[in-house]
């Protein structure tokens, strides 16, 4: 089976790596999720705005994957991650620093990474 799928979105990688660990080729898995190769294609590759979120979850689960890695995936592909300082400050009412923020930052993006890798 061929693995380099060359996607360069950290949604893409995430799919290509639920591939990898389970063997499945894109074709497959589209047939098992019921959409066409083509739209897992652009997926992957970012050219879909707004992907249908059940068809997300499908992939999600016959990938064995969780679909909110593919939330946090989406969302660092459109350079849309929240603030965290915003976000524990109106949740736990927690202020970071810029420096606390910057590790929280450079955390997830590391954790997408690992993700990725499977």
């Amino acid at each position: 089976m061929n693995t380099s799928r060359n996607s360069h979105t950290n949604l893409g990688e995430l799919i290509d790596a639920g591939l990898r660990r389970t063997n499945l080729s894109l074709r497959g898995l589209a047939e098992q999720c019921g959409v066409d190769p083509s739209t897992l294609t652009r997926l992957r590759h970012g050219e879909m705005r707004k992907p249908d979120e059940d068809m997300l979850r499908r992939i999600a689960r016959h990938l064995g994957q969780d679909i909110e890695d593919y939330h946090v995936a989406l969302l660092a592909d459109r350079g849309q991650l929240p603030r965290w300082g915003k976000v524990l400050g109106t949740e736990l009412g927690i202020r970071l620093s810029n420096d606390d923020e910057q590790a929280i930052t450079q955390f997830v993006e590391a954790m997408l990474k690992h993700r990725r890798n499977g």
